[in-house]
């Protein structure tokens, strides 16, 4: 799947069998998509009024695009009435709901990896600070608090911690915190400007912008530790972002005079130009984005069930879904849909050990164009408390902690 500004648009799987995958957790699904009047769908991110693509993927059947259907949610920001806000939609355009209602501007939204909750920026309070609020528009709260700009929020993949910019010591630093505002951390110390984090697939590293008249693009590990330079150029390398797999960074330039569209390796290597032409090519995101299965106790399982659907005119056979973790089951794994219908499949996270844990499903059907699809997923097992205190003279505290009583 590709996002990509109003000139970067790529047709996704065409064919007889045309698959939609899409991730659900009790009845919120969500899905950033905008489909274009000659029917391919198209993706999008920028600084304000644009969508967030969340879901995995979303496909058209080319001898049905009339009816297409797309599944799930859109969170998106819009200035229809009269300062923006931020919005939620069906992913046809139908349910289109206003979740903010202030004076200020709310933007850049972000949906949470388990499709729960939004993270955005927002000046209601007279300065740029970071919100968090359920998907259904309750639950405002802010994170952040100081008279400077704190912006460009994005959710870890594991959802546990959110990291942005802001200027609170005298210039855009990178930042991060846990998802009540707590822990409050700067992750860069430059003196220059650094902008635009985002976090790897597996959570193990950030990329950014650094910029001082000039932009290039840096990575460092998500302990701020490491920080590496990996683009080289006078003028301006920004906005990156990664793969799904984290082996590659797509970012925009404008080393040739205008701004277009770059890949490379995420070492920096092998750098390739993918737009050209005199227009601006911006906003760039190359993201299959991580499903969150959930968090659990070491040895407890963990459900979510992924729905996928045939959106195209003959039947499709799923031979076979695969999981690269043994912690992470799928059931079923083979059966067949008929056009226009779905199948629910559930997975299953049963940690061995504590952490986050990463796997990756590969799905195969007969779909020509597309006979396997990769989805990565992520679940999160806790250490599991054990009430100790009529043997050990512990007492629960209420927090998952204990408090020793002295003798």
């Amino acid at each position: 799947m590709w996002e990509g500004g109003p000139d970067v648009n790529r047709r996704l799987w065409t064919g007889p069998y045309d698959l939609a995958i899409r991730l659900r957790q009790g009845n919120k699904a969500h899905l950033c998509a905008r489909k274009g009047a000659d029917g391919p769908l198209r993706f999008g991110v920028g600084w304000l009024g644009f969508v967030f693509f969340v879901l995995f993927v979303s496909l058209r059947a080319p001898a049905l695009a009339q009816d297409l259907q797309i599944a799930g949610k859109i969170a998106f920001a819009s200035t229809r009435d009269g300062n923006s806000e931020i919005y939620v939609m069906n992913g046809d355009g139908t349910g289109q709901t206003r979740l903010t209602n202030n004076a200020g501007s709310d933007d850049e939204p972000a949906l949470s990896p388990d499709g729960t909750r939004i993270v955005f920026q927002s000046n209601r309070d007279g300065n740029w600070e970071v919100y968090v609020m359920n998907t259904d528009g309750t639950g405002q709260m802010r994170l952040t608090n100081n008279a400077d700009m704190d912006v460009e929020p994005n959710w870890s993949p594991d959802g546990s911690q959110i990291v942005f910019s802001s200027t609170r010591d005298g210039n855009f630093e990178i930042y991060k915190m846990n998802t009540d505002g707590t822990g409050q951390t700067r992750l860069t110390n430059t003196g220059l400007h650094d902008q635009a984090p985002k976090w790897s697939p597996d959570g193990s590293k950030i990329v950014y912008y650094l910029g001082n008249g000039s932009r290039d693009i840096y990575v460092m590990n998500a302990d701020g530790t490491g920080q590496t330079q990996i683009t080289t150029n006078p003028n301006f390398d920004d906005t990156p972002a990664w793969s799904p797999d984290g082996s590659k960074i797509v970012f925009q330039t404008n080393r040739d005079g205008n701004t277009q569209l770059y890949v490379m390796n995420a070492d920096g290597s092998s750098q390739t130009r993918l737009t050209n032409n005199s227009a601006t090519d911006n906003g760039a995101s190359w993201e299959e984005s991580i499903r969150r299965i959930g968090s659990t106790p070491a040895g407890t399982p963990v459900s979510r069930t992924m729905t996928i659907e045939n959106k195209g005119s003959a039947t499709l056979m799923v031979s076979n879904i695969t999981s690269s973790d043994g912690q992470f089951t799928v059931n079923p794994t083979n059966f067949s849909v008929n056009a226009g219908a779905s199948q629910n499949v559930t997975v299953t996270f049963t940690p061995t050990s504590t952490g986050t844990k990463y796997a990756t499903l590969t799905i195969t059907s007969n779909d020509t164009d597309a006979p396997t699809v990769k989805l990565t997923v992520n679940g999160t097992a806790t250490a599991l408390f054990t009430d100790v205190a009529s043997s050990a003279g512990v007492a629960d505290a209420g927090d998952g902690t204990g408090v020793a009583w002295g003798d």
